[in-house]
């Protein structure tokens, strides 16, 4: 190769390698991404968390590639006698901090295993005008070591049509992500449980990730009353009342809101929008960048702050802490009386449509795992929740039964997988209490009792 022509092209040669670093690590940034490979995936249904995992190794491996590039460029710098000193010193600070940045981005993409579930949960909720967000049909994904499918209609188990044939019970179930089963195999969840005891007795799952009381009597009213429910069975727990006053965004969605307006509930905040554009922004961001997801989280978390900014007192101890660890469920006095007023008027509207089919409605309380710990704020808190529900059970039409006695006098294992979810020991528990409670209060036909 001619060096004279090398030594004049020089200037130019050296531009090319922090050029190609620039764009690989936009590429990586901007296309490297689960949405953007389910948008062209040949089997979009099949995009689940280890596929997720093996996206951010790749991308952590493009943007190492492109920080190459960009070390390699300085490095041409250093390497030609006509350098500025202080450039190139600037020149390897900046990069210094890029590569800080860089290993920091890296380093979190490869371990941050909480944010792949989450990302995975994106993949599987989809906007909805009505409701905010529901099931994405006809998907497969792998939550925390379990198999978790969705049929036709969004649903967990097998595809149930809305014709009920004359010698069939149904049991139509509404809740959130206890019901949906997280991070359990589709023959564990407690409603496959429940159907596999009972003869002749078919159970429809509707659970949905992040649902409110609100939501569930709207998907009711819309869909789940087509399949002539013979009993209607309520999930509910302490995070349910914070929903059902908040439009709040879950999964990166709006939701539909009711306020009370005498004894008429009044919905709001529908259409649902499907946020605007800095909100979309945002989102993409988190999804591009983990140190930005990070640091989203850390000011949303102070901005949600429900106990005030005021300074600490030192002295607090352990009634501070036991704050900190509830202050995203348990509401102020003033915000408890809004939601109990509109999550009982709820409970009775559930239980109003449930009888224009003949179908009795059962509310549920499940417990989280912090239930059973001495959390005394928040222990008092759902006490009064349940007493509530309880006390207003026969004004709103529906039968109430709380697990938490029962489950504390059967527990023997461990049977959550973490502060909220049920693993299999859970559902299974649930599913065998829930049973008997059914079959003693004669909301089965005998016949089906195995």
């Amino acid at each position: 190769m001619d060096r004279s022509w090398l030594k004049r092209n020089w200037s130019t040669i050296r531009i090319i390698p922090i050029a190609a670093g620039i764009l690989v690590i936009l590429a990586a940034f901007l296309f490297i991404n689960p949405s953007f490979v389910e948008k062209f995936s040949a089997s979009p249904s099949t995009i689940e968390i280890d596929t997720i995992r093996v996206i951010f190794w790749i991308k952590t491996c493009v943007l190492a590639l492109g920080l190459c590039l960009i070390l390699l460029f300085f490095i041409l710098r250093v390497h030609n006698p006509r350098n500025e000193k202080l450039l190139t010193i600037s020149g390897l600070i900046l990069c210094s901090l890029i590569l800080l940045i860089f290993m920091v981005e890296i380093t979190l993409n490869l371990v941050d295993r909480k944010r792949h579930f989450n990302t995975a949960r994106q993949a599987y909720a989809q906007f909805d005008d009505f409701l905010g967000w529901v099931n994405k049909p006809n998907r497969t994904f792998s939550s925390r070591g379990a198999n978790v499918r969705t049929n036709s209609l969004g649903f967990r188990g097998g595809i149930v049509p809305f014709q009920k044939p004359k010698d069939e019970f149904r049991i139509l179930f509404l809740g959130d992500s206890q019901l949906f089963g997280i991070g359990v195999d589709e023959e564990h969840i407690l409603t496959s449980i429940l159907e596999n005891n009972l003869q002749s007795v078919k159970t429809i799952n509707t659970g949905v990730i992040g649902y409110g009381t609100d939501q569930e009597f709207l998907a009711l009213k819309s869909k789940g009353i087509k399949f002539s429910p013979d009993l209607i069975i309520v999930v509910i727990n302490a995070h349910d009342l914070t929903d059902n006053i908040n439009k709040t965004m879950r999964n990166g969605y709006s939701k539909p809101v009711f306020k009370l307006e005498g004894e008429v509930l009044r919905l709001t905040n529908v259409p649902v929008s499907n946020f605007g554009s800095m909100a979309r922004f945002n989102k993409r961001l988190q999804e591009m960048s983990q140190i930005y997801y990070i640091g989203s989280r850390v000011v949303d978390r102070m901005m949600a702050n429900r106990f005030g900014q005021q300074k600490r007192d030192k002295k607090e101890t352990e009634e501070q802490e036991h704050l900190n660890k509830i202050q995203r469920i348990v509401l102020s006095e003033e915000e408890f009386l809004m939601s109990i007023a509109v999550t009982l008027r709820l409970l009775k509207e559930i239980a109003a449509v449930g009888k224009s089919t003949n179908a009795k409605t059962v509310v549920i309380f499940l417990p989280y795992e912090m239930d059973f710990r001495s959390y005394e704020i928040y222990n008092k808190y759902v006490e009064n929740s349940r007493r509530q529900i309880s006390d207003y059970s026969d004004e709103g039409g529906f039968f109430f039964y709380e697990f938490q006695k029962e489950m504390a006098a059967r527990k023997s294992s461990k049977l959550y997988l973490d502060d909220l979810h049920f693993n299999k020991e859970g559902h299974k528990l649930v599913a065998d209490i829930l049973r008997e409670y059914l079959s003693q209060s004669k909301l089965l036909p005998e016949i089906n009792t195995e």
